[in-house]
């Protein structure tokens, strides 16, 4: 692997041997997306035409088919939640073991200023984490953008004002509100991780020189340091499950408002014609 390479060009490229899983997993991605814009207008005819009109065949033939679509949205939700979680297991491997072989190649004098614990920590807990990223970001992203531009286009049919009210008022501050609660987020997970590898570094040295302590009786010495540095993990993790608790709860409360937008801007625009 070059390391010379900036760091987005290097992640991206552990994709290439996976290329093919990866963008069948988009394709899932698009399928189930597609059904999911299908829903509402599907809804809407069976609640507005079919039911009031007892039209009770094309009813029925409207549940089969809607029926038929979430099948294959369950069949396109595990194949993304298996095959695309693989990819990520497969990124996580290859880079796991560019950066063992890496490290057999850094001189003393780097083995002399890291801990060993911290280097563990990098190698197993830090890259756990890619898993999820190299599934969830492109794909999340994929699902939101197909999202986005699909229902713009559903809604500007059915009542343009009303799609201007949630695209110009309302999701611009949703929008706002992701971005700054996310890089808060972020932060405070960042932290986690740094305490982990601290503790991690921690626990094997006392791991290592346990016969040096016994020896010497500093069990209590070694119990305390190991006691401190587990408060400022819990402490970190305390932090970061509070800012996760504030991004989902104002995102689910945003979520709510707009629900309420489109209820009563839909209604009353209805009304007035």
């Amino acid at each position: 692997m070059n390391y010379d390479k900036p760091l987005l060009k290097r992640f991206v490229s552990y994709y290439r041997p996976h290329l093919a899983l990866f963008y069948t997993d988009l394709a899932a991605a698009l399928i189930l997306a597609a059904i999911e814009l299908v829903y509402p207008a599907a809804t809407t005819r069976i609640i507005d035409k079919l039911i009031p009109n007892g039209m009770v065949k094309e009813l029925i033939i409207t549940m089969a088919i809607l029926l038929g679509l979430y099948i294959i949205m369950a069949c396109m939700n595990y194949f993304m939640n298996y095959w695309g979680h693989v990819v990520g297991v497969r990124m996580e491997a290859d880079m796991r073991s560019d950066f063992f072989k890496h490290l057999q190649k850094m001189p003393f004098s780097f083995f002399d200023k890291m801990r060993t614990g911290k280097l563990m920590s990098r190698i197993v807990n830090d890259l756990n984490q890619v898993t999820e990223l190299a599934h969830h970001g492109p794909e999340d992203i994929f699902i939101s953008v197909i999202m986005f531009v699909g229902s713009f286009v559903v809604l500007v049919q059915r009542e343009w004002r009303l799609t201007l009210i949630i695209y110009l008022g309302v999701i611009p501050f949703m929008v706002w509100f992701s971005i700054t609660q996310r890089k808060r987020m972020s932060q405070a997970f960042r932290r986690v991780r740094e305490k982990t590898a601290d503790i991690n570094a921690q626990l094997e040295n006392a791991l290592a020189g346990i016969r040096v302590s016994q020896s010497f009786t500093n069990e209590n010495y070694e119990i305390n340091r190991f006691n401190e540095g587990n408060s400022h993990f819990k402490s970190a993790k305390k932090e970061a499950y509070h800012r996760m608790a504030s991004f989902v709860t104002g995102i689910n409360f945003l979520m709510t408002v707009l629900n309420v937008v489109v209820l009563g801007f839909g209604g009353f625009f209805t009304i007035k014609g």
